[in-house]
């Protein structure tokens, strides 16, 4: 009797937590992986395709100041794990002495964030549709290379190339209507090797999930 019963208690633990499993697959999908793999459509990489751009601060001194703007494509290769790869043009003005040298940068930049603190799935947990941004708090990596057309006050001109930034950052985004979604980060320059200059940067900007 007791060997039967054990049996049958095992027979309803199985079927309740296989029961469980189920709803939870059908009803509790992975905010953005939901919608990606349909039928037999295989991956769909539109689904986790984005674009956007941010202008931003990009550092700053007594004697310097930056200012960025950078238009992007990434891909979600996962719902945490971002990647992707941006066009970088910058202004930039720095004294020296009686000298004022204005700039223009131009390069690339290649990136990475992961998603730490996922608010939407913290919060309501909504189901999503395939592109919606998610929010919430992410690490950031990027490398930066970069060409500098320079320009003093006495008239000397000079292309040169720009050290290489490799930044750490820290930011946050939000979805704010259908698959448009707003981000703000904070970035430091790890690498940087002009004493003059504050290796701290401030970004905003807008991105668009297909």
């Amino acid at each position: 009797m007791n060997n039967l019963l054990k049996w049958c208690l095992l027979l309803v633990v199985a079927t309740t937590f296989s029961t469980t499993v189920s709803f939870a697959q059908e009803d509790d999908q992975p905010l953005m992986e939901d919608g990606f793999i349909r039928g037999g459509d295989g991956f769909n990489i539109k689904q986790r395709i984005f674009i956007g751009g941010n202008v931003g601060l990009a550092g700053f001194s007594e004697s310097f100041i930056g200012f960025n703007l950078s238009p992007f494509v990434g891909v979600r290769l996962t719902d945490q794990l971002h990647a992707g790869l941006g066009f970088n043009y910058a202004y930039q003005a720095q004294k020296q002495g009686t000298t004022t040298i204005k700039a223009n940068l131009y390069g690339y930049k290649i990136f990475a964030k992961y998603l730490v603190v996922n608010l939407d799935a913290i919060g309501s947990g909504r189901r999503r549709e395939p592109g919606d941004p998610i929010g919430g708090v992410y690490a950031l990596v990027e490398y930066e290379d970069n060409v500098i057309k320079a320009k003093d006050n006495f008239g000397n001109a000079a292309e040169i190339e720009s050290p290489p930034a490799f930044y750490l950052g820290i930011g946050y985004q939000q979805n704010f209507y259908r698959k448009f979604g707003f981000f703000t980060e904070a970035t430091y320059n790890v690498i940087n090797k002009d004493d003059t200059v504050f290796p701290v940067g401030l970004r905003a900007g807008v991105y668009y999930g297909f």
